[in-house]
């Protein structure tokens, strides 16, 4: 029920009138998420990969509709992201717009502990992001100046 309310609240989502159950994806992203990392057809890992993959393309079909017949007047979240992500100087990237709208929906569905552990395996996967980002918030911080990292040694 609130995954239904949030999907819908972000993205417009009927589970009702759409013809793919962005519900099931998470279920299968949910159900091989903590499971030995063997990527081979029927085990728990390669069906979450397969959800995670639907979700996602069902999630950049929406932005390509979205884009190619905007909305007059801003519904949900999802149209606040195409204001954002048509903006010339914009941080925000159709990946991370993608990225952002799959943890949202994700928060909505499952437990924090689990998405507390998919934040930790993203970042550990990633950790360039987190080092990025970092920079990237020390230089927004400083006026558009680059500092020198806020870490010091002893």
């Amino acid at each position: 029920m609130i995954f239904n309310l949030t999907a819908k609240k972000l993205i417009s989502h009927d589970a009702e009138t759409s013809s793919e159950n962005l519900r099931e994806n998470f279920v299968a992203f949910i159900k091989g998420l903590i499971s030995f990392p063997l990527d081979i057809p029927g085990t728990a890992y390669h069906e979450c990969l397969q959800g995670r993959k639907k979700a996602m393309k069902m999630l950049k079909n929406m932005l390509q509709e979205r884009r190619m017949m905007p909305r007059k007047q801003n519904t949900d979240f999802y149209d606040y992201v195409l204001v954002e992500l048509a903006k010339e100087e914009t941080l925000l990237t159709e990946g991370i717009a993608l990225d952002l709208m799959f943890v949202l929906l994700f928060a909505s569905f499952e437990t924090t502990s689990l998405a507390l552990t998919v934040a930790l395996k993203y970042l550990s996967d990633y950790p360039l992001a987190t080092i990025i980002g970092g920079d990237k918030q020390r230089k927004a911080e400083h006026g558009g100046r680059t500092t020198p990292s806020t870490t010091t040694t002893q």
